[in-house]
């Protein structure tokens, strides 16, 4: 008989029968359980569900080690409520779940149990009273001959989880993936290990006014430093972005490279600039994320915060616009990233919160090589200087594509024709002979 189901009655204190609210407090304390409910399950013939969860994170990390277990945020411990009889799980401030759910007597059982964790996370919650995805995905893993203790069904399920991470879905443990993602697990284990460690590093890569040649803002991009040999920054944050770590890479971004930029303006090696951060759309949602910006722009207002949302949202766009907007009003700059390569609603365009756009660099590659790509990046030039926008034009690595931004009518540029992104050290040697005289055209 499948395991009895719940859909409105409360479960006992929230965190499983006999547990008063806030007992279950950490991971040691559900591998406890586990290991009891192992035991029985064994015993009985039965089995037991182990699962993962990874959303959008509503906590901020100012108060609380990112990564530690605590209670459930109410609204997914109402969540799961309405799921199971004797759940038990904790949730971590970095957005992630992880529990189980004893006494299956299938696998089946466990299966449609994962499914309905899944469909009553994918439901909307309410944040200051706006609708918010929480953006789920789901991994599990059954007590069998290929997971018999704590450690395996831990590993499983998160091995199943990273299964989940593309297509948001749930996904239960197969052991081909036990071998296929071990890289991968080494890789986030890495990462999260660097990150905790503030071993994570910032590169800078100036902004330039295409007419003086002059540095009219800096770009931070985070760099990693794995075992002596150099991450790019573009494969930093498609790690940050898989394994959900996004908001705690950018908060450590932001004090890094604005704690820099500001020092270099206090001692005169830059009268004034925009200090531009990449900023994904789920780290907006984070609560600290707004608090942290204003913080920077009041700091000194010769360094101006400068936003570049990497995609426009197509879930929570409308917190994640008033946000946004929010900090506009105050102070800050905001730019759509990815113009030419990324969606774009015209019809909403000229409600969007953004003062500036850049224009992918997989756009400007292209010049020379397609006779499409002039007349496109002329086309989204005017488009945004219609909205007001200014434009910069990334991926500038050659003469021929500074010439063809040109003749189209850039304002601005980046890339490495101009400068390669730059350590501290390098990137003050650099300011120092703009300083004195030196074009970067």
């Amino acid at each position: 008989m499948m395991r009895q189901l719940k859909a409105g009655l409360p479960l006992e204190a929230g965190f499983g029968s006999g547990h008063e609210p806030g007992e279950l407090r950490g991971i040691d304390q559900l591998r406890s359980l586990l290991e009891v409910a192992i035991a029985d399950a064994l015993d009985r013939e039965h089995t037991v569900l182990v699962f993962r969860v990874q959303h959008e994170s509503f906590a901020s990390s100012d108060d609380v080690d990112f990564f530690q277990y605590l209670p459930l945020h109410p609204a997914l411990k109402e969540r799961l409520e309405a799921v199971a009889v004797d759940i038990q799980v904790i949730g971590s401030a970095a957005g992630g779940l992880i529990g189980f759910i004893p006494d299956l007597r299938r696998r089946t059982d466990g299966e449609d149990l994962l499914n309905l964790i899944t469909a009553e996370l994918a439901r909307p919650i309410t944040i200051d009273g706006l609708p918010v995805l929480l953006g789920a995905h789901t991994g599990g893993a059954i007590l069998s001959n290929d997971n018999t203790t704590v450690d395996d069904l831990f590993e499983a399920s998160k091995l199943a989880l990273c299964e989940a991470d593309a297509s948001r879905v749930a996904v239960m443990f197969h052991p081909y993936q036990r071998v296929r993602d071990t890289r991968a697990s080494d890789l986030a284990r890495d990462f999260r290990t660097a990150l905790i460690n503030r071993d994570l590093t910032v590169a800078y890569q100036p902004v330039v006014n295409l007419q003086s040649g002059a540095i009219a803002g800096i770009k931070a991009y985070v760099v990693w430093d794995r075992q002596g040999a150099l991450v790019p920054s573009n494969e930093v944050v498609e790690i940050a972005e898989r394994w959900a770590l996004s908001v705690p890479v950018g908060q450590h971004v932001l004090g890094e490279s604005f704690a820099a930029v500001a020092g270099w303006v206090r001692v005169g090696l830059i009268e004034s600039t925009t200090l531009w951060l990449q900023v994904h759309p789920r780290e907006v949602l984070n609560p600290g994320f707004a608090p942290g910006v204003t913080q920077a722009i009041k700091f000194d207002p010769r360094v101006q915060v400068g936003i570049e949302l990497t995609e426009n949202p197509s879930e929570n766009q409308p917190y994640t616009h008033s946000t946004i907007r929010s900090l506009v009003a105050q102070g800050a700059r905001a730019s759509l990233g990815d113009l030419g390569k990324g969606p774009l609603d015209l019809a909403e365009a000229q409600q969007m919160p953004f003062t500036a756009g850049r224009v992918n660099s997989t756009l400007t590659r292209q010049l020379g090589s397609s006779g499409a790509a002039l007349p496109i990046l002329k086309l989204l030039l005017e488009l945004a200087q219609v909205l007001s926008w200014e434009t910069t034009v990334e991926g500038i690595d050659t003469a021929d594509q500074l010439e063809a931004a040109l003749a189209a009518g850039a304002s601005f540029g980046q890339g490495n024709y101009f400068s390669s992104p730059l350590l501290a050290g390098d990137m003050i040697q650099l300011l120092q002979e703009a300083k004195s005289g030196r074009s970067l055209l």
